[in-house]
């Protein structure tokens, strides 16, 4: 009989989680590489910002720190670093001016992609002189 149960305990026996990563989960780790990243260096390699962008645009293989960046910008633009610390913004606003200045056409689709309403562009803009 303790052979029967045996099977039975273990099926019912409390497994681990293994839940799949929630989009918070993502936002907070976006959050943590703008705290410690070196956005200069970044944006100053054309390689890797050509790349980015073209993740950011969905034309191009994205690395996994580009693609959690880019599930992040509906959250970015709605919220615009509310919570951030000095450095992130900073970092955010450093690349928004980079990409806006260097980048125009680009930038352009990117706003149309991720706010075709244009609802957060007048607050994106004044986030950027701020």
């Amino acid at each position: 009989m303790q052979f029967l149960l045996l099977p039975l305990a273990l099926f019912l026996a409390p497994q681990p989680s293994l839940s799949a990563v929630t989009q918070a989960d993502i936002e907070r780790s976006v959050f943590m590489r703008l705290q410690v990243i070196d956005v200069e260096r970044i944006l100053t390699n054309n390689r890797i910002i050509t790349k980015y962008i073209k993740c950011m645009l969905r034309q191009g293989v994205c690395p996994p720190e580009a693609r959690d960046f880019r599930r992040t910008i509906p959250v970015i633009l709605r919220h615009l670093c509310e919570n951030c610390t000095d450095r992130q913004r900073n970092a955010l606003k450093l690349i928004f001016t980079f990409v806006k200045e260097n980048y125009p056409d680009e930038w352009g689709r990117l706003m149309k992609l991720y706010d075709p309403k244009g609802e957060a562009q007048e607050r994106l803009n004044a986030f950027i002189a701020s």
